[in-house]
Order: C-alpha cells, then sequence, then structure tokens
C-alpha cells in the first residue's frame, strides 16, 4: 500500500489482515490523507532475482588450548581466543 502524506511525503505498508487495515485507517485519519492519495497494490506478484554476490568469507575457528586440569582429570580448562571454558573430561570422553 502507497500512501502520500500532506507535504508529498511516501508511505508504504505491508498489510497482512483486517486489523493492518484498521491501522492504516486510523493512520490516514489522523493524519488527514485523503482517500485518493492511498494506492493499494499486490507484492506477492513482484518477481525478483538475487545478484552474484560472494560469499563472505568465514575466519577459520581458532584453535583450543588446555590451560589447565583438575586434580582427578574430570574437569579441563581451554582457551579459545577471547573465550575461556571450562570442560567436564568425563562428558567429553562418552562423546567421542
Amino acid at each position: 500500500m502507497r500512501i502520500v502524506g500532506k507535504d508529498n511525503t511516501l508511505w508504504y505498508f505491508g498489510c497482512y489482515g483486517f486489523d493492518d487495515l484498521r491501522r492504516i485507517d486510523t493512520f490516514t485519519r489522523h493524519f488527514e490523507i485523503t482517500p485518493e492519495k492511498i494506492s493499494i497494490f499486490r507484492t506477492d506478484l513482484i518477481h525478483t532475482k538475487a545478484i552474484n554476490v560472494e560469499k563472505p568469507k568465514i575466519p577459520a575457528e581458532p584453535k583450543r588450548k588446555c590451560i589447565g586440569e583438575s586434580v582427578n582429570k574430570k574437569w579441563k580448562v581451554f582457551v579459545r581466543d577471547p573465550k575461556l571454558s571450562v570442560e567436564n573430561s568425563a562428558v567429553q570422553e562418552k562423546s567421542k
């Protein structure tokens, strides 16, 4: 939907149901926009074509470095710049 305001401002609205129509009706009355300044058109029939855009380069994930381990060897502390994680070794072993 296209609405031309008093100062020739263009407003475009998507309308998906009756509640949207009611809100647009309230908007146009509030700003004293007359019906001849409102155009309704379908957008579901507008076809677009994607342009060739280079895919963004994803940086390689930094390697993990173990900086500590619990005495009972159940917990390890890893750093992966800039993150720090504490992992349960027993859980890691079961998932392998």
